[in-house]
């Protein structure tokens, strides 16, 4: 866990994603108070998709209509911005998020094993869901 938190989230590797990679961030609020966060990337792989590569929620504020609010949100996004899907990775034992993914309409694409260095690798689910 903490060489995958330095990994991905320590202040230099989030720093990169958001000036290298273009990851936008955006703040989740719930009545002013912050319950999560989500970074995207227009333009995927030089696709038309948007990627998703994060999205948190604290768990107290899971189901109360939050995430479907954010994925309204990225949809709106896309469509401003000529993205014909929207695209996500998740991890391939998270049955609850990928639930909830198919809920809002993502559908499989397959898996993706990702070799994150130091001996570690992660298998996760490919998941699209076209922009209508």
């Amino acid at each position: 866990l903490d060489y995958m938190l330095t990994l991905i989230y320590s202040e230099a590797s989030l720093k990169s994603q958001m000036i290298q990679h273009n990851h936008q961030f955006l703040l989740v609020l719930n009545d002013e108070t912050s319950v999560g966060f989500v970074s995207y990337e227009l333009n995927y792989g030089s696709t038309t998709q948007l990627m998703i590569h994060k999205i948190y929620l604290l768990p107290e504020s899971q189901g109360l209509g939050i995430g479907t609010k954010i994925f309204n949100h990225l949809t709106e996004v896309a469509k401003n911005n000529h993205q014909e899907k929207l695209r996500l990775k998740v991890f391939h034992k998270n049955d609850k998020a990928i639930g909830f993914y198919q809920k809002y309409g993502f559908t499989s694409a397959g898996v993706e094993m990702i070799n994150i260095d130091n001996k570690y690798t992660v298998l996760d689910n490919v998941m699209i869901k076209e922009i209508e």
